[in-house]
């Protein structure tokens, strides 16, 4: 409601009191330093005298169509007979003078502004009612009048171009190979909606004949140019275009679009764009590159399984590679020492080869390694002769926890896995052996084994606290054994024995890819800095995907910022999914999963999926392909079933259509409502259901139609349709539900409507929340009434619902303020 004093509303409702009405205009001129337009600094006043007559001044929200704006237009009847508003008249209106010397002034778009008011205390007072601008000129030889066509404010919104809310690239290189054979080029910047220009060495190109336009609009895509004919290979492809802006708020967007507008930041006044239902949210980590974004990755490994989340068993903390011998050599990380008088050692095609030619014996190779409770991995492969005769045989053997050795470097202690080849009594096993001392042994379990030459055999040693010991060949176990002998490593030994009766021979035992892991490993992964875009009103369930076997593990935690900066400590996830970390506009998630290398038990993480609500969400694409700056804002107050438009101060609003119960105004009978009209029941503004569609998400909302208040079986079946393709939002964002929701509220129940006429109240707006009280019923009286005598015969009982119109409570949607016969008339919708 726009403010005046109590002595002014006591002016307006003397009956003495005449209104009186005040019109100004501004006028506009170039101005050459910024190559634009723009209005008097201050308003001049017309003489009374020469105003023939204006018509009523006239807005309305929300009419027929919901969240439309009607333009309001005012219709001034001028004197004009010196021709004073003719544009081209040099000694007019807008002839040049000391502020606009050189070109005068530019008749379109004049602003007009017409007030009313009061004498109030001695001194007239106006109330703007209504600021426009000049569309059109219209001269009457006859009469001498000039008609001059004012339309309201949002004239300047209709002829503004949507399409420059966006950025401008021009004479870009797209990305793609200018070879004589390649069509397909691509821009930079993903979102394009507007391609403005294509050339090939300077020359434009035709679009529909001579290239055609793919990926346009599309939020993660740059879009494609694809010519008819390849430019060839020299030739330079230059493309300009505007791309859209991505994840901005409505509320953001409304600004920018009236900046394009000339709308300047001190003339808007832009509510936060809230959903009180709230929009359903998804937060989903579950693709490769949402795992790379993390800022923690310890011992992880995001490589191996694109999209899932594995621990690295081989880094450091939780084992590693001691040798692939992928560097060539075995002197140098890790140092290799090597013993025997008959082998040689060497590095062949990135494996370790201990080699016999033509001389039997034993080589051994060990370096430092400390584990002993976990898991080893190795492979071995044979080449060269089999052994043969009697006296013929060979083993392939590594040793694993060894603390101590003698002579130049033979183990003494630990144990060991053998590969064994027996061929005079056709022995072939596995043993598993433990040293007793320099050069003994005793056997502790075996089993059948038969090595082929030329075979690369996967062997996997695993030992736990308690000394139980499991090896497998290829992944079929061939022997549990458990001994507590030892317990403390300092080495291992790869030791190749062989002996034959051939006189000439070649033996090699080659060793490749040694690595350890302890029996607990574990990985730790934490997301990068999540933006909900707002602070979430609920967290509903996480959803962490998952695959574990055994006593591994997946654990999740969350932790929330209010500045995306200083998070809060992380707090776990329940095994329900419940999420307690507080509600605040940043969060990261942490992952920590754990195996067993022993048990080979596995954990994989796949994805983390919040469900949240918020009261707003961001656009993630604003597309204005074709539209002015009107039908943009247009697509977001429907989006946001929010009001909008221009205040008599000249200030934009973009506000809620909720408006409070408490009465500004109360319009009563018989002091300052003269009548009520139109009273409408509202029955052609019902729907049984509504349907939203927005993205990925299409929600239809509706009674079920089991109750007689229900508005199906009351009114029949009639459904309510809104979206736009236009504005988009994430795919895991469903805005449509909360839409429709809040729809429905709206239109599910007949609100009733009604004309009020007043004289003159200049300072109701619209918006504005009044009662309005009709009372004409045959003897109005009820009980409480102090105007009737109990026991006068005269008199009926009449309540409220026999007047007609009674404590009724509304919104003022519309208003007709007639400045030639001094009377008002408000459009009025019922608040529920």
């Amino acid at each position: 409601m726009k403010t005046v004093t109590d002595a002014f509303k006591a002016a307006q409702a003397a009956s003495t009191s005449i209104s009186l009405r005040r019109v100004s205009y501004k006028r506009r001129y170039w101005v050459e330093a910024s190559k634009s337009y723009a209005w008097e600094g201050s308003w001049t006043v017309l003489p009374s005298s020469d105003i023939v007559s204006v018509s009523p001044v006239t807005a309305k929200l929300d009419t027929e169509a919901v969240n439309e704006y009607k333009v309001s237009n005012v219709t001034l009847q001028l004197k004009n007979a010196d021709r004073r508003w003719a544009a081209r008249n040099p000694f007019g209106r807008f002839a040049k003078d000391s502020g606009s010397p050189y070109y005068g002034y530019e008749p379109f778009w004049t602003k007009f502004k017409i007030e009313t008011g009061y004498t109030v205390e001695g001194v007239d007072t106006y109330v703007p009612l209504f600021v426009g601008v000049a569309v059109d000129f219209q001269t009457d030889g006859y009469s001498d009048n000039c008609q001059i066509s004012v339309q309201g404010l949002e004239a300047m919104l209709i002829n503004a171009d949507a399409e420059k809310v966006s950025t401008a690239v021009d004479d870009e290189t797209p990305s793609g190979t200018v070879n004589g054979t390649n069509k397909d080029f691509t821009t930079v910047n993903p979102g394009v909606g507007v391609v403005s220009l294509v050339t090939v060495d300077g020359f434009a190109k035709t679009a529909g004949t001579e290239y055609t336009l793919g990926q346009m609009d599309d939020p993660t895509l740059g879009a494609k140019v694809t010519f008819a004919t390849a430019p060839t290979g020299g030739q330079v492809v230059k493309v300009s275009y505007r791309y859209w802006k991505q994840n901005k708020s409505i509320e953001s967007l409304v600004s920018d679009l009236l900046l394009e507008a000339g709308i300047g930041l001190g003339s808007q006044s832009i509510n936060s764009v809230l959903f009180p239902v709230g929009i359903n949210n998804t937060l989903t980590l579950t693709s490769q590159a949402d795992f790379l974004a993390g800022s923690v990755q310890t011992k992880t490994d995001l490589l191996s399984s694109p999209g899932d989340i594995k621990i690295n068993r081989l880094a450091s903390g939780n084992g590693g590679i001691i040798d692939n011998f992928d560097d060539g050599d075995y002197t140098a990380s890790p140092a290799w020492s090597v013993y025997s008088p008959t082998a040689s050692f060497s590095v062949v095609s990135g494996s370790m080869r201990i080699r016999f030619l033509n001389s039997g014996g034993g080589g051994f190779a060990y370096t430092a390694h400390s584990g002993n409770v976990g898991v080893w991995d190795y492979k071995v492969r044979f080449s060269g002769n089999l052994p043969t005769g009697a006296l013929g045989a060979m083993s392939i053997n590594f040793v694993f926890m060894c603390s101590s050795a003698y002579g130049s470097g033979v183990p003494q202690d630990g144990y060991f896995v053998r590969l064994y080849k027996y061929p005079s009594g056709s022995l072939n096993k596995i043993f598993l052996y433990k040293f007793t001392g320099p050069g003994a042994y005793t056997l502790l379990a075996g089993a059948d084994f038969t090595l082929t030459a030329g075979t690369t055999y996967a062997l996997r040693v695993s030992r736990t606290t308690s000394g139980e010991m499991a090896i497998s060949v290829d992944g079929v176990q061939k022997i549990l054994f458990t001994d507590t002998t030892y317990s403390t490593a300092s080495n291992i030994f790869l030791w190749f024995e062989y002996s034959t009766e051939s006189g000439t021979y070649t033996a090699d035992a080659f060793y490749d890819d040694i690595k350890f892991s302890n029996k607990s490993v574990d990985a730790t992964w934490e997301s990068a800095v999540l933006d909900f875009g707002a602070t979430p009103t609920q967290f509903g369930k996480a959803d962490i995907t998952k695959t574990v076997t055994g006593a591994a593990t997946v654990t999740a935690y969350t932790a929330g910022s209010a500045d995306g900066i200083s998070f809060d400590s992380y707090s776990l996830v329940s095994s329900e999914g419940n999420v307690a970390s507080a509600l605040k506009r940043y969060m990261k998630v942490k992952l920590v999963l754990s195996e067993d290398s022993v048990d080979n038990t596995t954990a994989t993480a796949h994805s983390f999926a919040l469900q949240y609500k918020t009261s707003t969400t961001a656009v993630r694409l604003a597309k204005f392909t074709g539209k002015t700056v009107y039908d943009a804002i247009q697509d977001m107050g429907a989006f946001s079933n929010y009001e909008w438009g221009f205040d008599t101060n000249e200030v934009f609003f973009f506000r809620q259509k909720e408006t409070s119960a408490a009465i500004d105004q109360a319009l009563t009978s018989g002091t300052n409502l003269s009548d009520v009209s139109a009273i409408n029941e509202g029955f052609d503004r019902v729907f049984h259901e509504v349907q939203a569609e927005y993205g990925a998400f299409k929600v239809t909302v509706s009674d079920n139609g089991l109750f007689p208040a229900a508005p199906a079986p009351r009114f029949g079946k009639r459904r309510f349709t809104i979206g736009s393709a236009d504005i988009l939002v994430a795919n895991d964002t469903d805005v449509a539900t909360g839409i429709a929701i809040q729809f429905f509220e709206f239109l599910s129940q007949p609100r009733r409507t009604l004309k009020a006429k007043t004289k003159m109240m200049e300072w109701l707006d619209l918006s504005d929340t009044v009662s309005v009280t009709y009372r004409d019923a045959p003897g109005p009286w009820w009980l409480g009434d102090t105007d009737v005598d109990l026991g006068d015969q005269t008199n009926w009982l009449h309540g409220p619902e026999a007047n007609t119109i009674d404590g009724f409570v509304g919104k003022v949607v519309g208003y007709r303020h007639d400045t030639e016969n001094k009377v008002s008339e408000f459009d009025i919708e019922e608040i529920i």
